[in-house]
């Protein structure tokens, strides 16, 4: 399982951050939350009261290439801002939405910040890009008083996608509660059915894995051994295919991103390779149902912490847990970003809940030189060294700095 770097106090650990030897200022933003805004964070959360997730077939909502929620088919620019409506894609009661933002002809290292129009900016970061890459990250985000969103740059030129897979409301009609699971892999092509061929889908059926009456699981996806640049589309079995892509492949990289997609009445969802072949590793974290009871609390995202602060980043075979003792609630499980930077060798991170055996799952893939983040759904589980909620992050090889951010928790 590795050995145990440090266990952290995370509602009050950070008070400061440098950037390491070796980071770039506009790959990872560098300021991590104040002493107490994780504990301000929730209870302005709990005060707001939880909500529950509605699910929808992706739907397009931005693409600056052609004019999608934008005005104009000009890439954001360096420091650049855009905000896009959604009215008429979510009803006026809807608090936060689910996302996949994907980046794309970056001329420049840089971060997206994605958040409420009409509100600071976060310090935090949603995607992180590489001169000439494609790669997605689902966002969770609250929306702003006028029905919008904002989307940020911070270097160079980019093109953004949006596209919206549900979102969260107050209300009880036709929405769902969440149910956590230690992450369990569903399934692996390359042990399965074989890669997927271009132009084709696989159905993977869920019953058995979550409950009858489930309407969307949280999932993160994996893609490798690609043939050649293709895009993944999730999506309800039976439905028409949407205009949408899940996960963006390269070939000879691992990649791993994740989504929340409805389920078919029967509890399937089918998943399209555009072209070449491409395997697919799909791990499931979680999923809403009308029987499910934890609610979610949305707020801006908030640093929980950040190694490069106190030069402890971790080492092949180390973990490291973060512990929440000092929340103003019972939080069964963190919407996380994380972000790993620093990387020395081929790696991989797992995230899963303190004190239960480390799953076969994989969060984050990773090369040298790589700044790349995913999002996160995890239970927080119970340290067994403190008794104490946690939250633990493991290295496969070589060094790893982790960024993590939080967008709200399940409660």
């Amino acid at each position: 399982m590795g050995h145990s770097k440090s266990v952290l106090a995370v509602a009050t650990a950070i008070v400061g951050a440098t950037l390491v030897s070796g980071a770039t200022a506009s790959a990872v933003a560098p300021r991590p939350a104040a002493p107490s805004e994780l504990q301000m964070g929730v209870a302005a959360a709990v005060a707001e009261g939880g909500t529950r997730f509605v699910s929808m077939p992706p739907q397009r909502v931005l693409d600056t290439r052609n004019a999608t929620g934008v005005p104009g088919t000009s890439p954001v620019g360096p420091g650049g801002e855009i905000a896009v409506s959604l009215d008429g894609k979510v009803p006026a009661d809807a608090v936060a939405v689910v996302l996949n933002v994907t980046g794309t002809a970056p001329t420049s290292n840089t971060y997206v910040t994605v958040w409420a129009t009409g509100v600071a900016r976060p310090t935090s970061s949603n995607l992180n890009l590489a001169p000439g890459q494609t790669r997605p990250n689902a966002v969770i985000s609250e929306i702003g008083l006028d029905g919008k969103i904002s989307f940020f740059n911070n270097a160079g030129t980019t093109h953004l996608i949006a596209d919206l897979a549900g979102y969260y409301t107050k209300s009880t009609t036709g929405s769902s509660p969440y149910t956590t699971v230690a992450p369990v892999r569903v399934i692996d092509t390359r042990t399965a059915v074989g890669a997927i061929p271009g132009g084709q889908s696989i159905t993977v059926d869920f019953t058995g894995k979550v409950a009858d009456s489930a309407t969307a699981v949280t999932l993160n996806l994996t893609g490798v051994d690609a043939s050649q640049d293709t895009f993944i589309t999730a999506w309800p079995t039976g439905a028409a295919r949407p205009t949408a892509s899940s996960l963006n492949l390269a070939p000879g990289e691992a990649t791993p991103n994740q989504v929340t997609v409805a389920l078919s009445a029967d509890r399937k969802a089918s998943f399209f390779n555009n072209a070449g072949t491409a395997h697919l590793i799909v791990d499931l974290a979680g999923f809403y149902s009308p029987a499910s009871t934890l609610l979610f609390y949305p707020f801006g995202p908030i640093r929980s912490y950040d190694t490069r602060a106190m030069n402890d980043g971790l080492e092949s075979g180390q973990f490291l847990t973060l512990i929440y003792d000092h929340l103003p609630m019972d939080v069964k499980a963190m919407a996380y970003n994380v972000t790993a930077t620093n990387v020395n060798a081929n790696t991989f991170v797992t995230v899963w809940p303190a004190g239960l055996a480390r799953p076969t799952a994989s969060n984050l893939n990773l090369a040298p030189g790589q700044t790349a983040p995913n999002m996160a759904t995890v239970g927080v589980g119970v340290d067994p060294r403190h008794n104490v909620p946690g939250v633990s992050f493991y290295d496969n090889s070589g060094h790893v700095d982790l960024v993590v951010d939080i967008s709200g928790f399940f409660g």
